[in-house]
């Protein structure tokens, strides 16, 4: 409240004199921080011939820059783990993510904002919302909720829709691995983290061969004998949520024909 000085003319940043900017009422007044240091400063407000009054300090921290986002697709069902990388993050609070019309823009009613978890100072994680439909995205960080600095970098997540598993071919094979199994569906694309799983042990993940968005070939890998549903991911991070059936047997030994 500022109503003990109504004719504050200037905030004070340390040795710097900002003119103050009227608010909306007589409580309120507004001013631009200068540029400064990373820090604290302390803030004051003075009006002509009056000593200044404190008011706090305030912190001036690094501008945050992106870099790289990891996986750049993801399910329109959110929850995408999304790794963000770049310089300054300690302060990063969300993700933005500004959605694209259909002619290519933007607008603040169509953005959302999503918490952000700070892993180190060059990495953050944040999750997908859900989407409604297929969509691109503009990303970017903010340190305030969306109030505060938000990063000039702008990177781009697209949600697509799951791809859809029909038929896995042999159905069968050994428990040794290295059978070439031919899985048919629809929506598969053709990226470095296009992979399989076999059953729901992350060890279980083999690199997968782009034939076409039907058809996508994988080999299997030593398990144990029984069933393994096959699973599939574009991204590295979102499987399928229903597999096709698949099945491991042991060895065969013929000891006469």
């Amino acid at each position: 409240h500022f109503h003990h000085q109504p004719n504050a003319t200037v905030c004070l940043w340390g040795e710097a004199r900002i003119p103050i900017m009227k608010g909306e009422s007589r409580y309120e007044i507004k001013c631009i921080s200068p540029p400064h240091a990373v820090g604290d400063v302390p803030l004051s407000i003075a009006s002509d011939g009056a000593a200044p009054v404190y008011v706090g300090n305030f912190s001036y921290v690094a501008e945050p820059g992106i870099s790289m986002l990891n996986p750049s697709h993801g399910s329109v069902e959110g929850g995408t783990q999304m790794i963000i990388t770049g310089s300054d993050m300690t302060n990063i609070s969300s993700c933005i993510f500004s959605i694209e019309s259909s002619r290519n823009e933007t607008s603040d009613d169509r953005r959302v904002i999503v918490d952000a978890e700070i892993l180190s100072a060059t990495e953050i994680a944040c999750k997908t919302p859900k989407m409604t439909r297929q969509a691109n995205a503009v990303v970017q960080v903010t340190t305030a909720a969306g109030g505060g600095y938000t990063s000039r970098e702008r990177l781009y997540f697209v949600f697509r829709d799951l791809p859809r598993l029909l038929s896995a071919y042999p159905p069968i094979g050994p428990d040794t691995g290295g059978t070439s199994v031919s899985i048919e569906g629809s929506g598969f694309l053709d990226t470095p983290s296009l992979k399989c799983r076999f059953g729901l042990r992350s060890d279980s993940v083999v690199q997968a061969r782009f034939i076409s968005d039907r058809r996508i070939l994988c080999n299997t890998p030593t398990l144990l004998t029984g069933d393994a549903p096959i699973f599939v991911t574009t991204n590295g991070v979102d499987f399928t949520p229903e597999p096709v059936p698949y099945r491991l047997h042991g060895s065969v030994e013929i000891f006469s024909i």
